[in-house]
């Protein structure tokens, strides 16, 4: 292995467009050329400037070697310690690296509302507000867990009709929102910044109102109470269970990174007890996520 660096080291002077690569356990990269090495102990990077740099085997995850023309890297075997007989084998690039971000999410839902007794199916548009933590364990698998302070699933719909031969219209809306919990497992496809996500999402119900307004070509139609509109809490309201996929982006714009997101979320319980409905919700999203490790 010392003749090996020998030659590493004799090619590093005299090969220009060579560029030594060394990768540091705690995620830094350093370029230069390789002007000493001690086996064992220590290398020096001589970076640009002039300046140089000396670095810790111990401190070091790996050593590829590039060319200032063409950046492929290629790995080269590097002793770690007197302890082993060993060298850092050769790697590629889905090696396992945990990185974990923070940040914002908001978005719109697009709400259907569907079930055997719903008269009409039901459409509408809801904002969501919240906050995304993406955990990723190797470069292509991780999880998002998004923690949504207020989920909008409203919807609505409207009902024809004649009475004594006077055409009336009822519109019926429901404003429902949730607080919810999304653990989603993360596919990243390699080499690329697509992601794909699939999982369940858990919402405890924060509010349901429904609403009906009553309108006729001779404004002589009203409910039974003389009123022409109607406000009510919905009552009897189950917690929220749906699976969920859909895919990404993670676009990296240096101390950021921006996320959009679409989903589908097919809600699997009923809104209401005993009452034959449910959401399904194609969902917007994007996150504004930070660097923690």
């Amino acid at each position: 292995m010392v003749l090996f660096f020998a030659t590493l080291f004799v090619s590093s002077i005299y090969c220009q467009e060579r560029v030594d690569v060394v990768y540091l356990k705690n995620g830094d990269i350093v370029k230069g050329m390789l002007v000493e090495n001690v086996p064992n102990n220590y290398v020096k990077i001589q970076i640009d400037g002039g300046s140089s740099l000396t670095i810790k085997y111990s401190d070091i995850e790996k050593f590829t070697v590039e060319t200032k023309s063409r950046y492929a890297a290629k790995d080269v075997a590097l002793p770690v310690d007197n302890a082993q007989d060993a060298v850092i084998q050769r790697k590629n690039n889905s090696a396992a690296q945990f990185k974990l971000q923070l940040g914002p999410v908001t978005g719109l839902n697009f709400n259907i509302g569907t079930g055997s007794d719903c008269p009409n199916t039901s459409t509408g548009f809801g904002f969501v507000i919240g906050g995304q933590l993406d955990m990723n364990f190797t470069p292509s698998a991780g999880l998002i867990t998004n923690l949504q302070f207020y989920d909008n699933r409203s919807s609505s719909f409207s009902e024809d009709g004649s009475v004594n031969g006077i055409k009336y219209t009822v519109e019926n809306s429901a404003s429902i929102a949730y607080f919810i919990i999304e653990p989603l497992f993360k596919l990243t496809l390699q080499g690329s910044s697509l992601f794909f996500v699939v999982g369940p999402s858990v919402g405890l119900n924060i509010q349901a109102t429904r609403e009906r307004k009553l309108t006729s070509s001779t404004d002589n139609v009203t409910f039974q109470d003389g009123t022409t509109k109607q406000s009510a809490s919905i009552k009897n309201m189950n917690a929220r269970f749906e699976m969920k996929l859909g895919s990404g982006l993670d676009i990296n714009l240096g101390s950021v990174i921006l996320a959009p997101m679409l989903t589908f979320g097919y809600g699997i319980t009923n809104i209401q007890q005993d009452i034959s409905a449910r959401i399904l919700t194609i969902q917007a999203l994007v996150a504004v996520k930070f660097n923690l490790l």
